[in-house]
């Protein structure tokens, strides 16, 4: 049995080739061919040949992912490297059950490592446009860097289309936020309504810090059942979010995030929220347990007082009362 990597696949000390009875189909790999990975454990451990033809090892991602076979519940791993993975178009991930996951970036606490970095060199286009059901992405430093402004419309992670991307679950990533003026795309952008219903997006870190630059949104969940918790989010160094979570559609959740507007220092200048939670369109959608150090934006914004909110705290007077809606820091 190999050992590199296959430990994430182990359960109560099953061997991988015992796995298929658990409901877990077929792993791909991916290294890239500039990684010493590649010449050793990656070349000699990894490679091989399924049944159907299909290679286990892969130097991209996307040919790992054009492997995969919708809701036979596929895994690809992509492994650490010191540079980044390069992209000119958007990942696409149209299958249903497919995870896509960097475990050397996965920690146990909020984001990502930047063991595996993913960085969009094309302007306006996404890191990965999401359309499959029941999709699983984590352990991701994404990044877009000097690449210059990403439509609002687009996002690094975008799910475009109703109905589809629906039950996902985005969770331990690092999303490094870059854009240029004023029309800049928000990290995770589920556009349309009715696009990722019931999905689940967690433990992520969102950083946002170019100057002189402004995001409508740092999230945007047009979507309905979806939640949104144990997040944060760092506005910083000039930058402006003029809306940090945009939550939508009925049955959703935006719960336990934490929101912060960086106050001038150690060289950088200040951050700004205009606003850290929105809730729109629903009234249907709970905002509970969110916490908010936001300078003078406001906490949150929407939804039906006394009825929407619990437990939210703002920065006012320490945190020490929680607040409804409106309610400025």
């Amino acid at each position: 049995m190999t050992t590199f990597g296959d430990q994430l696949f182990q359960f109560g000390g099953v061997p991988v080739g015992s796995i298929d009875t658990m409901g877990i189909g077929q792993v791909y790999y991916v290294c890239q061919t500039t990684s010493p990975l590649y010449a050793t454990a990656a070349i000699s451990r990894k490679q091989g040949q399924y049944n159907d033809g299909s290679m286990r090892l892969h130097t991209t991602i996307q040919s790992a992912l054009d492997a995969t076979v919708s809701e036979r519940n596929d895994y690809v791993i992509v492994l650490p490297d010191n540079d980044d993975y390069d992209l000119t178009a958007a990942l696409t991930m149209t299958k249903r059950n497919v995870h896509l996951i960097g475990p050397g970036g996965v920690n146990g606490g909020i984001g990502s490592s930047n063991a595996v970095r993913v960085d969009q060199n094309t302007t306006n286009t996404p890191i990965i446009t999401l359309t499959g059901d029941s999709c699983e992405i984590t352990g991701f430093w994404f990044k877009s860097t000097g690449n210059s402004t990403l439509l609002a419309t687009t996002g690094y992670i975008n799910v475009p289309t109703v109905s589809t991307g629906q039950a996902a679950n985005i969770h331990h990533n690092y999303f490094f936020m870059d854009g240029s003026g004023a029309d800049n795309a928000p990290a995770i952008c589920y556009y349309n309504g009715g696009s990722g219903n019931y999905s689940n997006v967690h433990h992520n870190r969102f950083q946002f810090m170019t100057p002189s630059t402004t995001f409508a949104y740092g999230v945007y969940l047009n979507s309905s059942n979806t939640s949104f918790e144990y997040n944060s989010m760092l506005v910083q160094n000039g930058c402006t979010v003029n809306t940090g979570v945009r939550v939508g559609g009925a049955g959703g959740i935006c719960s336990n995030n934490d929101f912060y507007a960086s106050k001038s220092g150690g060289g950088l200048s200040a951050g700004a929220f205009g606003t850290a939670i929105l809730i729109s369109g629903s009234d249907t959608t709970a905002c509970i347990g969110n916490r908010g150090a936001v300078g003078t934006g406001t906490m949150i914004q929407g939804g039906t007082a006394d009825t929407s909110w619990c437990d939210n705290r703002s920065a006012v007077n320490g945190g020490v009362l929680c607040v409804d809606q409106d309610i400025d820091a």
